[in-house]
């Protein structure tokens, strides 16, 4: 077990592949796991462009992970935001940037 911190990233391919792919960097440094069939499915997800052919890699690659167990996340990060009532079309994402694409202030 190690404490380590997750980017956040929105794509899962900038995580996940660091974390669990055979030389992924992260990997190498901390758990050593290798699974060929989870390299097979990261790849797949990794070069393709449907959301729905990547989707169902990662669901794939998943379904090994998650049984293996080769690292046991220890620690999420909570992100907090704050606004006026006023402001419409916020949607919070799990990388804790703000788009302000859409964002609009109702009137007082």
């Amino acid at each position: 077990m190690f404490w380590g911190s997750w980017s956040g990233r929105v794509d899962p391919d900038g995580n996940i592949a660091n974390w669990l792919m055979c030389q992924g960097g992260a990997n190498l440094s901390t758990a050593k796991y290798c699974n060929p069939e989870v390299d097979k499915y990261l790849a797949i997800a990794k070069s393709a462009s449907a959301f729905e052919d990547r989707y169902n890699a990662y669901r794939e690659a998943a379904h090994i992970y998650l049984t293996d167990r080769p690292i046991i996340v220890m620690f999420h990060q909570i992100w907090v935001f704050a606004a006026t009532k006023r402001l419409q079309g916020f949607k919070p994402y799990v990388d804790s940037l703000i788009r302000p694409a859409g964002l609009t202030l109702s009137p007082s």
